[in-house]
């Protein structure tokens, strides 16, 4: 598409296995639950752990999560890094639906080390308006406002420089960035900023309405072997899981 002498293209690209942001607060919840499936669904999960808090959207999901969490203190965030982890070899989908706060930064370190390892693919997506503890390879905004273009543009041009190249550089005025918003929300498209497959952090258009599910929310049922788990790792001895301070 093209808006006012600058062309943006739709993100093309899988996610699979990338850690995401995307930017969403409960006034946002009008365009779903903010979870990209078209960049995601593709793959076959081993499990999907849904992470919830106080001020959560309600969503609407595919498919059935295998473990949903409110976690309130370190041993919760421990306990799910240990399910993490015994997956062995398989994908795991962690979403993050505003959470009050972030995990402890043990949490990140250990995840980090999981995904080093080779074995378990983890595509983690936080959706808050909040910044999470870690750089996202793709931040997906909905639709905005004009009351949400300084904070966006803020949110974007703080994106730090890596994989050898630099901070998104973005020309316009403040007037032209209002229109892309404008024009954008329009067509009801959000934006994202990726670096996925590029040099640069690039600016791409996307859809929410391609990311809704076609079935009705099924969170709290739990497969088998994973609920078991659940309950061994909630009543063990704390000193039996790995600890994080």
């Amino acid at each position: 598409m093209r808006t006012n002498n600058m062309e943006l293209e739709g993100l093309g690209v899988s996610l699979h296995g990338r850690p995401l942001w995307v930017y969403a607060g409960p006034e946002h919840a009008q365009f779903g639950s903010g979870i990209p499936w078209e960049y995601i669904q593709e793959i076959h999960y081993t499990t999907k752990i849904l992470v919830r808090g106080p001020h959560s959207i309600q969503t609407q999901i595919e498919s059935e999560w295998s473990s949903v969490w409110y976690p309130q203190s370190s041993r919760d965030w421990s306990c799910i890094a240990t399910l993490i982890r015994s997956i062995g070899v398989g994908s795991c989908l962690l979403v993050m639906d505003h959470v009050a706060n972030n995990p402890p930064a043990s949490f990140w370190t250990y995840l980090d080390g999981i995904v080093k390892e080779g074995r378990t693919t983890v595509t983690r997506i936080w959706i808050h308006t909040n910044a999470p503890m870690w750089i996202p390879d793709a931040l997906f905004f909905p639709p905005l406002h004009d009351s949400e273009a300084t904070v966006a543009l803020q949110i974007l041009q703080a994106m730090p420089a890596r994989h050898n190249h630099s901070t998104w550089v973005y020309m316009q005025t403040a007037a032209q960035w209002l229109d892309v918003l404008r024009d954008t929300r329009r067509q009801g498209l959000g934006l994202v900023l990726s670096d996925v497959q590029e040099t640069s952090w690039t600016l791409f258009w996307h859809k929410p309405v391609d990311s809704r599910p076609s079935l009705e929310a099924m969170v709290g049922k739990t497969s088998p072997w994973l609920e078991a788990a659940t309950r061994s790792l909630k009543s063990h001895n704390q000193s039996a899981i790995y600890h994080l301070e």
